[in-house]
């Protein structure tokens, strides 16, 4: 959901400066919350010669009218920026554990649509793990209904902490 925000915040600053678009922006792109983080995903799909996501995205946001080649390509930098900037924020948060833990191998299971489906999110948190704790080797897994299973874990501790 942020990451979305993030990069129409982004956009609309440089649409703003007269820096994208023309410095014409549509009712869609103004609205907050608009540019959704599946925009992200799906705009980080794209191969480099390739638009078709990124295409879609300024259609369901009304741009295309607006929009040139330059665009596209400050559109999918600033997503690949917002992209790097939030595997770089949770690998850094992923590192302070592990250091803590202090064990020469830890698997760590995350849930949530933006590291199921995001083409490069695990690749940038592992490089910022590696950075930090290169001592550690870390591996990520996707986690299956983490939520469902974490409120089980968290219930079963404190049923097992009210019998003794």
């Amino acid at each position: 959901m942020y990451l979305g925000e993030l990069v129409r915040l982004v956009l609309v600053r440089l649409i703003d400066q007269g820096l994208a678009f023309s410095g014409k922006s549509s009712e869609e792109l103004s609205e907050r919350w608009r540019f959704e983080t599946r925009f992200v995903t799906d705009i980080e799909s794209d191969k480099d010669s390739e638009n078709t996501n990124v295409e879609k995205v300024f259609q369901s946001l009304n741009l295309t009218t607006v929009a040139s080649k330059d665009d596209v390509h400050i559109v999918k930098y600033v997503c690949s920026l917002v992209s790097i900037r939030a595997a770089q924020l949770v690998g850094a948060g992923i590192s302070v554990l592990l250091k803590h833990i202090n064990k020469p191998e830890v698997t760590v299971a995350l849930d949530g649509s933006l590291y199921r489906y995001h083409p490069k999110l695990h690749d940038l948190m592992m490089e910022r793990i590696r950075y930090h704790v290169p001592e550690t080797q870390c591996k990520l897994i996707l986690a299956e209904d983490g939520s469902g299973k974490g409120a089980a874990f968290v219930a079963s501790v404190v049923a097992r902490s009210q019998r003794s």
